[in-house]
């Protein structure tokens, strides 16, 4: 799919390297570990067993595009301690990885390399069931994240809208295009 490049320079410009000078993590680490998160977003993007949120033949890219954007505010800007499978990091112990997941979803993370996959999986897992949970008749990714943001339906939840406004934002101002062949 050769999506992970696209979703690292995203990463960067909405958490730019040196905003993470207070994790103690040096910037050339905090470079690698993006690309290691775009390369597990795509992978669960690219999962043909996974449905994408949306259709069409960019619908996986805008789907990662829009899990990569909530995962960005859930976790402060891709943290370092946030990026962990082994113990909860938000909401008062209840939120896992950078996803924010809680339970039900957070029975699906797995422990160590294949942690933040899971992780990802858990998101993909929620954002359906909050797309089933706030169905629209037009495109309104806002609206529909309400059930992941805050577990029912509403309109313009802040939440929801800055996740979805951060996503829409880059893919108007720089559209993935699939490979040519």
């Amino acid at each position: 799919m050769v999506l992970a490049p696209y979703l690292h320079a995203a990463m960067l410009i909405w958490s730019p390297l040196a905003a993470h000078d207070y994790t103690k993590v040096s910037r050339e680490e905090t470079y690698d570990r993006y690309w290691s998160i775009a390369y597990d977003m795509e992978t669960v993007a690219s999962d043909p067993h996974e449905a994408p949120l949306f259709d069409g033949p960019t619908g996986r890219a805008q789907t990662a595009l829009l899990m990569l954007a909530i995962a960005s505010y859930e976790s402060g800007g891709f943290r370092a301690d946030v990026d962990r499978q082994d113990a909860p990091t938000g909401d008062g112990g209840h939120a896992w990885c950078l996803a924010q997941v809680h339970e039900p979803y957070a029975r699906e993370l797995t422990i160590g390399p294949a942690g933040r996959v899971s992780c990802f999986r858990a998101e993909l897992h929620a954002l359906r069931d909050s797309w089933a949970l706030c169905p629209t008749d037009g495109w309104d990714p806002a609206y529909r994240l309400t059930g992941y943001t805050v577990g029912h339906c509403e309109a313009d939840e802040p939440h929801a809208t800055h996740r979805a406004e951060r996503a829409t934002r880059w893919w108007a101002l720089a559209p993935w295009l699939p490979p040519i062949d």
